[in-house]
């Protein structure tokens, strides 16, 4: 960010800003992260160069929800769906959908949430986003908790422990294992 505004590289910063947005809201830096993904949604909005725009979308809803700000989430997230469909970007379409799921899992019917995840988990699978598949399998098996399918919910935590163990991320493996010890 300092070198983007030192040298006055206006183009780059809403790109910057959005990458170190997204990485302030999952350390828990809501208000940097907000303040700096707004503004990088709106930047890139007004200079009129939206490739990449759905994902910073994408970002912004995720911190909203963490942030327990829901319905501007989900807003937020249903605008990112028509940003992606108009540039064909299907990546962050999946991201979209797996944030859809997560809103949609905090509250009722928790089959829109099934619904949500089971659509990113395939575009995950095709596009081989192994964060996203892990992601979408931990929300399935806790959806599938909610609804007592012990059955389903242990496959889907099961699929999502492995997922993270492959991929070297202990902080989603220890989220998937605890999902499973409340299964027993």
């Amino acid at each position: 960010m300092k070198v983007c505004e030192a040298a006055e590289i206006p183009v780059q910063q809403p790109l910057v800003a959005s990458c170190l947005g997204a990485a302030y809201a999952s350390v828990g830096r809501l208000d940097e992260a907000l303040q700096l993904l707004e503004s990088a949604v709106k930047d890139t909005a007004s200079m009129r160069r939206m490739a990449g725009q759905a994902m910073r979308v994408a970002w912004l809803s995720g911190a909203y929800m963490l942030a327990d700000r829901m319905d501007e989430a989900e807003t937020l997230a249903r605008r990112g769906l028509d940003l992606a469909a108009e540039s064909k970007d299907q990546g962050s379409r999946a991201w979209l959908l797996g944030i859809l799921g997560d809103l949609k899992a905090r509250r009722s019917p928790l089959e829109a949430a099934e619904a949500h995840y089971k659509q990113a988990l395939n575009l995950a699978q095709e596009f081989r986003m192994g964060p996203l598949q892990a992601h979408c399998c931990l929300g399935l098996g806790r959806v599938y908790a909610r609804l007592n399918d012990v059955e389903k919910a242990h496959s889907e935590l099961l699929k999502a422990a492995e997922l993270y163990s492959t991929m070297s991320m202990p902080f989603w493996l220890s989220k998937a294992k605890a999902a499973l010890g409340a299964l027993s």
